[in-house]
């Protein structure tokens, strides 16, 4: 079958045992749904067929037609997905956003694509878009309550007898505008075909089924939808005929495992940080059980674990979970390593937006730390004089080298390049990645453009901060927890100088209190920290204390 639309890709896996479960997924909380909040639900992929045509026929009701833009405010739920076929069966094209998107952001995406609809999943969620039409922006909102109404409300032969070809979308038609930082953090959107997302998904998933070691079964998704990698997965495990788990986030990232139980998983680094604070965190409170334990997570950062600890560790995440897939920021090699010698391969991709999609990954039988893996067949990579990363013949501003054994790593982006005012050439983001990596930094960023030297901005990760302080009897506010919370900082700053030149090492950095996270004007939709916002708001605090 020639697949070359998400129409056609959804009719290929229709082709397929239709009783089979394709769907399972756990109802968020507050969902104002008549489902139980933190329940699981099963969905076979005759039922999945059925809702999307239901949902599909519900937006021609609105008067949507093709052509036409729809906002989703793309949380990791099933819905999000459900809507997102019903959309492109009938030529609409969609438009992803993250959901956490502040009011002028989501202005902004509105405006641009002059859209009429936008969907999100609860009253909560659609606050923001609620605003906006009280402001007088003509929009039409739909949640999660009215997509269920819609599938209750459509009769089986009803949906069925619908002709939905004279609808479906052509190959170089636009599939999705998603939603990118650009330039000081605005919002680009890249349009991308049905035809370029297709060829993506498939040649995607055909290059990582290849591993002779590997066989994808289950899949688990708890990532934000509004991002490519992650949209590209969920088709891929539609093309391949593989089960898939949602979940809407990583805070029970270890019961959903249990329960879901996947064999594979897309992370970002951050989740591997969360991930290795909890397992340091369940160590024995009995001190040589506690020594023992610490001992056998400190070897398994330096070689493989020993099957008795391993198998251990594996059952927190159900214990078939074998392969995860690392997306976005490069990812703490120590922690890769780390998981990989658990059992739980993990292996760092390369995805853009810009060029719609995944562009090279690592692989079980095929994986090099510290490089982003070998290019997927479909995409051609080169590098400029300037070391930028050209992807089929677009420029994609990152910095990087290829190997003689074809594997590509990333050094950068070209325009997080800091120049102090000596002259020194200082690439921030490796600096970023080791201070991030320490379990009681949540973010930091490396400033210091025409300065005399580095600095750094770093917030602490809360929950694990409180849980070292309550270990040593401390309140979160007292001096002495701040003191001892400036200790933890100042070996990670003294961790990350070993990495760098003496005129590259931070020579000093503030924390604060209030973090970046609260600040969605800081944060961009791929989780980055913006640098010229952050920077804007704390130039008072930077001028100073830093200089």
């Amino acid at each position: 079958m020639d697949i070359q639309t998400i129409p056609e890709l959804l009719d290929y896996r229709l082709s397929f045992d239709l009783d089979e479960v394709l769907f399972e997924y756990k109802v968020p909380p507050h969902a104002h749904l008549h489902m139980t909040p933190g329940k699981w639900h099963s969905l076979t992929t005759y039922r999945f067929g059925l809702e999307v045509k239901a949902i599909a026929n519900f937006l021609l009701s609105l008067g949507m037609k093709k052509g036409d833009k729809l906002v989703i405010l793309a949380r990791s739920t099933y819905e999000t997905i459900l809507i997102d076929f019903a959309a492109q069966l009938v030529g609409i094209v969609v438009a992803p956003v993250t959901e956490t998107a502040s009011k002028h952001q989501l202005l902004r995406i509105l405006e641009d694509l002059s859209a009429p609809v936008a969907y999100a999943f609860n009253p909560h969620y659609a606050k923001n878009l609620k605003d906006l039409k009280e402001d007088g922006y003509p929009l039409n909102i739909i949640t999660a309550a009215d997509l269920h109404s819609a599938v209750e409300n459509t009769k089986k032969g009803d949906v069925l007898d619908i002709d939905f070809n004279k609808y479906k979308p052509a190959p170089d038609d636009i599939s999705s505008i998603v939603y990118t930082s650009g330039v000081d953090g605005m919002q680009l959107g890249c349009p991308i075909t049905h035809k370029d997302l297709v060829e993506n998904v498939i040649n995607s998933f055909n290059f990582f089924n290849s591993a002779r070691t590997f066989v994808p079964k289950r899949y688990l998704n708890f990532l934000s939808l509004a991002h490519i990698v992650p949209r590209i997965f969920i088709y891929a495990c539609i093309y391949g005929n593989i089960e898939i788990g949602i979940t809407p986030g990583i805070r029970e990232t270890f019961k959903d495992m249990q329960h879901f139980n996947p064999n594979f998983a897309l992370v970002v680094p951050k989740v591997y940080d969360s991930w290795y604070r909890e397992i340091v965190d369940l160590a024995p409170s009995k001190k040589i059980s506690k020594w023992l334990y610490n001992r056998a997570i400190a070897s398994a950062r330096k070689e493989m674990a020993r099957e008795k600890f391993a198998k251990k560790i594996r059952s927190l995440f159900g214990g078939e979970l074998c392969v995860t897939f690392s997306t976005g920021q490069k990812p703490d090699v120590e922690l890769l390593k780390f998981f990989t010698n658990l059992g739980i391969g993990a292996y760092d991709c390369y995805g853009l937006t810009e060029v719609g999609g995944i562009v090279s990954m690592n692989l079980p039988y095929a994986n090099k730390f510290k490089t982003a893996g070998r290019v997927i067949p479909g995409k051609t990579v080169e590098i400029t004089e300037k070391n930028e990363i050209v992807v089929s013949s677009i420029r994609t501003g990152d910095l990087g080298e290829i190997d003689e054994d074809g594997y590509l790593t990333l050094k950068g982006r070209m325009r997080e390049i800091i120049i102090t005012s000596s002259g020194r050439n200082v690439t921030p983001e490796p600096m970023q990645q080791s201070l991030a990596s320490d379990p009681i930094i949540e973010n930091a960023l490396v400033i210091g453009e025409g300065r005399p030297y580095i600095s750094a901005i770093i917030s602490i990760d809360r929950i694990h901060a409180e849980k070292l302080l309550s270990d040593c009897n401390l309140d979160f506010n007292s001096w002495e927890a701040k003191v001892l919370i400036d200790k933890f900082v100042q070996k990670a700053v003294n961790r990350t100088n070993h990495l760098v030149a003496r005129d590259e090492q931070i020579k000093r950095y503030i924390i604060l209190e209030d973090g970046f996270s609260h600040d969605d004007e800081l944060i961009s939709s791929s989780n980055k920290l913006r640098r010229n916002q952050v920077v804007q708001k704390y130039k008072d605090l930077i001028d100073s204390q830093l200089y």
